[in-house]
Order: C-alpha cells, then structure tokens, then sequence
C-alpha cells in the first residue's frame, strides 16, 4: 500500500469517527497524519523500516503503529470496525 492509499484510508477513519462522534482530538489526529502523508516527500516505506514515522511532526506512536501496518497490508482492525459501525450507505 502506498501513501496516498493510506492518507485516504486516515481520511475515511477520520470521517467516520466524526459521523460516530468520536473525540475530536483522535479525529483531527487522523486529519493530520493524512495530510502531513500527501505532503511528505520522503519514501514512507524507508522511514516506517528506519523506525522514523515518529520522528515527522504530528505522527505519534499510535499512528506510526497504523500507518507501518497499512504499509505492510496488514488489515487495520480499528478501520474494519469503524467501517461495520457506520452504515455503507452514509458515506456515499
């Protein structure tokens, strides 16, 4: 998966936790993360091996976490969640 692939998938989680009314700030976290990855001009894959996700301004360790799984296609249980709690028809 590649980081344009993962912004959009942090995007998503972001607008369906907005839609459950999840913490805004987990919320904008993932507004962030998604938007420093379409800014990022470095190889995502080379940082998450390096063990550097969090040394970019705005990635924790939670969200490095997220992302190094997303990289290696590992299925983001907290996104599968999400996505059966909200009806498919509400993101449409």
């Amino acid at each position: 998966m590649d980081k344009k692939q993962i912004s959009k998938i942090l995007t998503e989680m972001a607008l369906l936790m907005e839609i459950k009314g999840d913490n805004p700030f987990k919320i904008r976290a993932h507004e962030n993360a998604a938007r420093i990855l379409d800014g990022l001009g470095e190889n995502l894959a080379e940082l998450a091996a390096a063990g550097k996700l969090t040394g970019i301004k705005g990635i924790g360790q939670g969200m490095a976490d997220k992302i190094t799984t997303l990289l290696s296609d590992q299925p983001l249980e907290e996104y599968d969640r999400l996505k059966k709690a909200i009806p498919a028809g509400l993101l449409e």
